[in-house]
Order: structure tokens, then sequence, then C-alpha cells
């Protein structure tokens, strides 16, 4: 499994706006820099993933669907996008075998998504999902340039039951003094 460019930047319709796909409603997205590529060494062919979301660094979950978490690496992408692996070799279906979600962080408390929450313009450059739980880890980088100064920050991303909808994001700011935290392991 790889990041790989495979086709131009301009997302297929079925990631944009007006899409039935459940996490096309909510967040569409146009482009796509790179997709995913996977190799079969058994059989000597490629297939590829055609995703909505940018991809870079790749992790599987230690789940029954051995889902496929991504970071999307520049700085603004806002959200955080997987591929169940399963469902796409027995498919090869991409549209039906990823998903994506906005970054959210319950500001209200209230422990749901709503609209008094505030969305993440940010990207992942590192991912790790938890072996102990289902959430997901990730570090945003550090922007460092004009008005966008920020040191980069963990973020710990709790899918919920349907993540496209769900998803929780908590936000850890890294000690004064930290810049840019990249990658990360749990444990």
């Amino acid at each position: 499994w790889f990041s790989a460019r495979i086709r131009p930047n301009a997302n297929p319709n079925f990631c944009k706006k007006g899409s039935d796909h459940p996490s096309a409603k909510v967040a569409p997205q146009e482009n796509s820099f790179r997709q995913v590529s996977v190799y079969d060494p058994k059989t000597g062919k490629w297939q590829h993933v055609d995703t909505c979301f940018s991809t870079h660094h790749l992790y599987f979950a230690k789940d029954a669907n051995r889902t496929l978490w991504f970071s999307q690496g520049g700085p603004a992408s806002g959200v955080i996008g997987w591929v169940n692996t399963k469902l796409f070799l027995e498919t090869g279906d991409s549209a039906k075998s990823q998903g994506w979600t906005p970054i959210i962080v319950d500001t209200n408390g209230n422990g749901r998504r709503d609209e008094g929450d505030t969305r993440l313009m940010a990207a992942a450059y590192g991912i790790m999902p938890s072996p102990v739980d289902d959430s997901i880890w990730a570090q945003s980088m550090g922007i460092g340039f004009g008005r966008m100064n920020q040191p980069g920050y963990v973020m710990r991303i709790v899918p919920g039951s349907n993540p496209s909808e769900t998803a929780l994001t908590e936000v850890y700011v890294p000690p004064e003094g930290a810049w840019s935290p990249r990658g990360s392991d749990v444990t």
C-alpha cells in the first residue's frame, strides 16, 4: 500500500458537493494531490484507490477491516481519511471503501458535533491508530510564516459510530519552545 499520485488533482464527482457519498455530504473535497496504490506480489498487479482526500503517511489499524489511516501532509486539508482495505480488496470500489472526516474540536463541551464546535483547517503529518482503543493520533506540523505562526500540535481523534459525522478531536499544544511535531508511536 502506497501514497501515490494516480491522476491529476481534480477529484471525481463522488467526492464533491452534491454527492451522496457520506463523507462528501459532510466535507466535500474538490482536489486530492496524492491517492493510493496497492501492489499484489502474488499476481504482480497494481490497483488504485481513487481517494478524495490527499494522502501522505499511512498506518494500518488493528481492526477486522484492516483500516488504513492517512495523514494528508500539507497544512490546510482539514480532514482525516481512511480506506477499508478489506472492502476494497473484495470489491475494487474506491468510493465505497473510503471515508474522511473534518477535524472537529468539541469547543462547547457537550460531547457531540454541532454548530458550537470548531473546525480545524489543519492536516496531519504523522498518523497512528491506537492499539488500545479506537482513537487515532496525529500530529499537525507547525506553520511559521505571516499570520499563521503556530507551533503545531498533537491531535487525538475519536471516530465514534459514524466517523464522517461523529468524529471529535482533542488538541494538545506542545510545551513552549517545541515546534512542529511530525512522527509518533502509540503503544
